[in-house]
């Protein structure tokens, strides 16, 4: 099983792209609707992305104190990490350890499905199809023994995170659960750029992806996704995930590929909380930590550096 999880990344780069999915209402198919029609004669060659295990990590204020002073607020565990794809760095704050994925998995497990449907060179099942829809927008947990099953089992998906050299997803991975595996803020933003801008994925299956993301029904964005309003054609696409312990409180996540009016991959934001108490409170929390991010993006992208973003001795409210 191994073998087959560590083939699909060569296979992938050498295979021409394949119909991931047959039928109406696929993944593949509405991945095929263009993106509003006002910037596409002029739009611009893919920009170049440094490979995210060559990052550079700085502090989140230097983005936004805001952001990093409503985290050390919270009355939870919280970690952040938001990554600048073009300029090859990531800003993190908050709690640096582990968390468990939960549902944020699904994410490399829809962009496995898809690749394994293109290297096999024929098209998803309808039944299988509508289930990884379902798997991503409404986070349907059933779906997701199919997807694995389909793909090689959980060996598949550790294999991919080595293959993409997603170190620490690959050492804190869970051989019992899908959804038990952990990651900081800092790795979780690293495994979605690397789907979002790794040349191992073909753009059939990048765009196949990004279609689930954008299916994510309402009640399922919240964190990482911030639509930012101040950037025209702008959008966010996310995946979270929440998990209630008995012991040790609620657990929310969160991760979001930016996409820019070019539908180029821009950013990544990853929020990561643990030991929550109140469903309403947690989500309301990261919701204002998505805002304050995006309202430093936004600001970034228009070249207005805010004078409250600079790392001093003291974070503002902390």
């Amino acid at each position: 099983m191994l073998f087959r999880a560590l083939m699909w990344l060569g296979l992938a780069l050498c295979c021409a792209p394949a119909a991931l999915v047959a039928a109406s209402g696929s993944a593949s198919a509405a991945a095929q609707v263009e993106a509003p029609g006002w910037y596409q004669e002029r739009r611009p060659p893919p920009p170049s992305y440094p490979n995210p295990n060559s990052w550079t990590e700085r502090s989140l204020c230097e983005l936004s104190n805001e952001a990093l002073a409503l985290v050390y607020r919270t009355p939870a565990r919280v970690g952040v990490a938001v990554a600048d794809l073009v300029g090859g760095r990531v800003w993190v704050g908050g709690d640096a350890e582990p968390f468990a994925l939960h549902s944020v998995a699904k994410g490399p497990i829809a962009w496995l499905t898809l690749a394994t449907a293109e290297v096999r060179g024929e098209p998803l099942s309808r039944e299988l199809a509508d289930e990884l829809r379902q798997m991503i927008a409404w986070s349907k947990n059933d779906a997701v023994p199919l997807m694995l099953d389909y793909v090689g089992g959980l060996a598949a998906l550790r294999g991919m995170y080595a293959a993409l050299r997603l170190e620490e997803m690959a050492a804190n991975f869970s051989r019992f659960s899908w959804g038990r595996g952990e990651g900081r803020a800092a790795d979780v933003a690293a495994t979605y750029a690397q789907l979002a801008v790794s040349g191992a994925f073909s753009e059939p299956v990048r765009e196949g992806g990004f279609a689930l993301l954008e299916g994510v029904v309402s009640g399922q964005r919240w964190g990482a996704w911030s639509p930012p309003r101040g950037l025209r054609g702008w959008s966010a696409l996310v995946k979270t995930g929440q998990f209630a312990e008995p012991e040790e409180g609620l657990r929310l996540n969160s991760a979001a590929i930016w996409l820019d009016q070019w539908r180029q991959p821009r950013y990544v934001v990853a929020i990561m909380a643990a030991e929550h108490r109140h469903w309403g409170v947690a989500i309301a929390r990261q919701n204002t930590i998505g805002q304050a991010i995006g309202e430093a993006i936004q600001a970034r992208e228009r070249g207005v550096v805010d004078p409250r973003s600079v790392c001093g001795a003291r974070v503002v409210g902390g």
